[in-house]
């Protein structure tokens, strides 16, 4: 309902799930390469692990065990 919500039409759908390598799973269908290129975004910050404002606003990893 989400990707017909979103625009995607029914034979689109249908087509994906009927894709030999597709896995479909619940309401999920995922389909192979090349039919689908996710990747990861490339975020790039000024902010680091080290910098002091992160430091005070983190604890030891068993702080709260």
């Amino acid at each position: 309902m989400a990707a017909l919500e979103a625009g995607f039409d029914q034979a689109v759908i249908d087509d994906l799930k009927a894709v030999p390598e597709a896995i479909v799973s619940g309401h999920w269908i995922f389909p192979p390469e090349p039919v689908c290129k996710i990747e990861l975004p490339q975020v790039m910050s000024g902010v680091s692990i080290s910098d002091p404002e992160v430091l005070a606003a983190t604890s030891a990893p068993d702080a709260y065990a």
